[in-house]
Formats: C-alpha cells, structure tokens, sequence
C-alpha cells in the first residue's frame, strides 16, 4: 500500500492565531529574495527583525551575545527560547522429436555414435570442470557478498515490495544498508504506537508501524508501507521523527507525527501525519517546513523532540528550530560548532513539557572537531535564568560526562525516560564503538556511567540507531497534560545487525528482547 503525499495545508502551522508578545528571536539565515509576504532564505548571515522598526538588521553570528534579538533604543534585549507553552502544535536444444527424447542414428559405417566420439567426451569432461568452478565460486562470491553487507558502502539488491511477513525472513530486507532512521511512539491510555521510517535500497522513504491494546505488551508490527514525497531523498541523509498534538479545524485535536528528512539538494522537507479525526484518511502531506527551503551541510544530520529540531548549517553551527515560538520557521544559531558528518541528538532533561519549551530543560549531544561527542543541557546558554533544579542539572553533566572521542562521523543517540514521580529523568546515550553499541547513562545524582551491554553487540559497522523518547504534551481541550513517562514497553531501540532492522527493549541498565522487525 502506498500512501499518497497530497499538497495539504494540514497541519496548522504552530502557535496558528496567537501572538507571543515580546518574542522575537534571532533568525539565522539571510534575506535572500522577498515576493509578496514570502521571504527565501540562505546561510551566512542572520536577519534580526526589531519590534516596530520595520526594517531589518543584518548581523553575524560570532559570540552567544549575538543570540539575542535586535531592539529599538530602549528596549530591553529578548533572548530566543524564552517564551511560553499553550499547546499549540502543527507538521522494483538438442533436437528433439515430439516424444521428448534425443535423437540417436545408427548406421552400419565404422563411424562412432556421437556421444563416444574422443572430442565429444572431452567437451563433457571441460563442460563438467567449468560448471564445479561455477558453483564454486559463486559459493565464495555469495559468501563475501553477503558478509560485505554491513559495511557502510553496501547496500541491499532486494526487491523493494511493500508486504511484510509475520516471520523474520532468511532473505535480505529492502531496508539500504546503514540506512538512517526516524523512530517515534507514544502511550496514551490503550493507544500505544511506535513508528520507524527508514531508506529502502531502492532509496525509496518507507514506514513501519507497531501497536498493542491495553495491557498487551508485544507490538504487533503492520505492512511496511512506501511514501512518495515531494523531493527524494539524499544517499544515507539525515532522517527524524517526533510527536505533537495536532491543533486542525477538528472538534477534537489529535496526536500528529512528524517525519524530517534530508533532500538529494541539501534542504530540509518533511511529511506530517494526522493520526485520527477528519484529516487521517490524508494520510502523509507536505509540510509546510518544504516551502522554507532551509539549506543545510552536504552531510548534515537531524534530530528532532518536540518542540525543537536541529541540524547544522553550511557553516557547521548547530541550529534548532523551536516549534512553540510565534515564529516556528526560524532557526536559532546554538552555541555549537559540529564536525562535520557529526550525529546530532537532542532530549528533554524533565518530564514537565512547560520546562522542556521554554524554560531550558532540554540537551543536545554532537561531536566537536576533534571526534569528542559533547553534552549540551540548555543549550539557549541562559545562566540567569537558569532555575536551581537546572543548575544542578548543568552542573552534574559538565563534571560528570565521560570523555567519549570515537572517529567523527560515529553513529550515536539519546534518549529520556522519566526517573519517578519528580521531575528527575534518566538520559541514555547510544554510541558505536567498532562494532559494538555501547552506553553512557545518568540514572541519579551521582553522575554519568558506561558500559557495554551484549545485546547491542555485533552491529553492522555504520549503522544509524534510533531511539524513542515518549512523547509530552500539555492538556487542551481534548488531552489530559502528558508527561514523559518511565521505563516501559515503548522503551526501545533500533539498529542494523547483518543487514537487518533489530529491536532492543531497555529493562534497567541493561537490554532484553532483541528480535528481527521483518521488512521484505
């Protein structure tokens, strides 16, 4: 089955009819071309638009003080990201006779028949020899070929189809090898879900969805099903996923995911997908992110958790996009310079959504130039308005993180889980080391710890890793306030292992259930 990606305005844009008074972040990209009210953007500079003045103001990004946004005289100064949360979300003879059999003449010359002839013979023997070395070589080619599958420059031969078997299969999957991966999933009430969308080997954007009911806890997963987006997709680009409360012209509001990928031209476009109500019989529409044309590195990543998503610029700054602002297209320059091919991950640091948006309780992770992965919480860089809880936060993860360096370009993730009952969260980091994922995990007030669990073991060099962060939201007039939730049956992660999707369930510290998620 395939969904078909219609021009769709679904969903509204965010924070669609309000106004966040006083907000006016710094965007990143210059002014390139104005028709009517649609502006085009590009890197390089950022416009700086003041309150009232009705201009712009160039400047160049060059020290966190320029994170602030232009003012007239006398006004005071607005950092980005500070602002508040109301709900609002939006996003492939020999002759024969009639009876069959070969024809034999006998004659009563000295001839012999052909089949005894000396050269006849010897054509069986070469054609015998020839056909051995066939069978053992492709034995031998066979093998190589299959165990170069999980290198990072192999990719499946496979027919792309979009039926899944209920069984793991002992042929290849169709999902490209070292695929990136966008991983989601929710619990509300019964409702539980996890999404993850990946490339085919045929670079096509593909789908898988699990379910389960009540107190079920194995997820049943369904067909894998075929996008067609607007614009298709880089080799091995940048992909992410994440979850919000669609706020559309229904009586309900309804739980929308969000899929964010790289182009083959180096801008970001996306599908949204409103999962009940009136608009899910849409299925995946353009976004409106498509429309902004954000350009990004040739070897840029993604990593999205509502409300933020990040990427990195041509200029190798980390940027984010920060939904729940009165202007959701415009990126914020963080105060974070990435490698180049450097991964890119961002979490919440509490399980309240009010702190998460708009109070600096969020992290980010990437690698700096020397191959280090670095750990960023409130990344806006606000040490005055940090409350103490956020303090101890920093402060903890500035002493404590490991000193993790691996080769730029390593794959890695992280996710959260709430702790308990306080607003304390548990943070996992994903990294591979060789062929091995190993972890680095804050589980308490002491600090940040590694090891090396053996179910994450052997994975194909290269391999991306995608997690799921459950998803928050705050009440409106159909959802009760959501918050990050515990350890629980959606707290799993994903990666290649032998050319094929794996699944892991975190119980602990440690990792349990690992099984085949069958992609045909």
């Amino acid at each position: 089955m395939e969904w078909p990606v219609k021009n769709s305005h679904l969903p509204i844009s965010p924070n669609y009819g309000r106004s966040d008074a006083g907000l006016h972040p710094v965007p990143e990209p210059t002014l390139e071309v104005v028709a009517g009210d649609r502006v085009v953007y590009d890197e390089g500079k950022e416009v700086v638009s003041s309150p009232g003045a009705g201009e712009s103001t160039i400047v160049s990004p060059s020290s966190p003080s320029d994170l602030t946004s232009a003012t007239t005289p006398g006004q005071t100064q607005i950092k980005p990201f500070d602002g508040h949360y109301d709900g609002r979300h939006h996003y492939h003879h020999h002759g024969m006779e009639d009876d069959g059999k070969i024809v034999v003449t006998n004659s009563n010359n000295d001839k012999q028949p052909w089949y005894r002839k000396p050269v006849f013979l010897a054509g069986l023997i070469v054609l015998a020899v020839v056909i051995i070395l066939a069978a053992v070589l492709g034995g031998v080619f066979g093998s190589r070929s299959r165990n170069n599958s999980s290198s990072p420059n192999s990719s499946s031969g496979s027919t792309t189809t979009t039926t899944a078997s209920a069984a793991p299969s002992s042929t290849p999957t169709s999902i490209a090898a070292n695929s990136p991966m966008g991983v989601s999933g929710w619990k509300n009430g019964d409702d539980n879900n996890l999404y993850v969308a990946y490339q085919a080997a045929d670079n096509s954007l593909r789908y898988s969805k699990a379910t389960a009911s009540g107190s079920q806890t194995d997820f049943t997963w369904g067909d894998p099903k075929t996008l067609k987006p607007e614009s298709t997709l880089g080799k091995n680009a940048g992909m992410t996923m994440s979850v919000s409360v669609d706020q559309s012209n229904d009586a309900n509001s309804q739980i929308q995911l969000s899929l964010l990928y790289i182009n083959s031209t180096s801008y970001i476009n996306g599908l949204t997908y409103v999962t009940g109500g009136q608009a899910e019989a849409n299925g995946f529409t353009t976004s409106d992110i498509n429309q902004q044309k954000f350009k990004v590195a040739e070897n840029s990543t993604l990593s999205a958790y509502w409300p933020f998503m990040l990427y990195q610029n041509t200029s190798g700054v980390v940027h984010a996009l920060w939904y729940e602002s009165e202007t959701p297209y415009v990126p914020y320059s963080l105060s974070a310079t990435a490698a180049s091919k450097s991964n890119l991950a961002v979490v919440p640091v509490s399980r309240n959504v009010t702190k998460i948006s708009g109070k600096g309780f969020w992290a980010i992770f990437y690698q700096n130039q020397s191959g280090k992965i670095m750990a960023s919480p409130d990344p806006a860089f606000w040490d005055e308005k940090r409350a103490d809880d956020l303090v101890t936060i920093v402060s903890t993860w500035n002493s404590t993180f490991p000193d993790i360096t691996l080769p730029i370009g390593s794959s890695f993730t992280a996710f959260s889980l709430a702790r308990g009952d306080n607003d304390k969260v548990n943070t996992f980091l994903l990294y591979q080391d060789g062929s091995d994922i190993k972890q680095a995990w804050i589980n308490n007030d002491n600090g940040w710890q590694i090891s090396s669990p053996k179910l994450l073991q052997g994975a194909d060099r290269g391999t991306h890793i995608g997690c799921v962060t459950p998803a928050v939201w705050k009440s409106d007039r159909t959802f009760s306030e959501k918050l990050l939730a515990e350890e629980s049956d959606i707290s799993k992660c994903y990666f290649q292992k032998g050319g094929k999707l794996i699944e892991v369930r975190l119980e602990g510290k440690d990792w349990v259930d690992s099984k085949e998620i069958s992609i045909p």
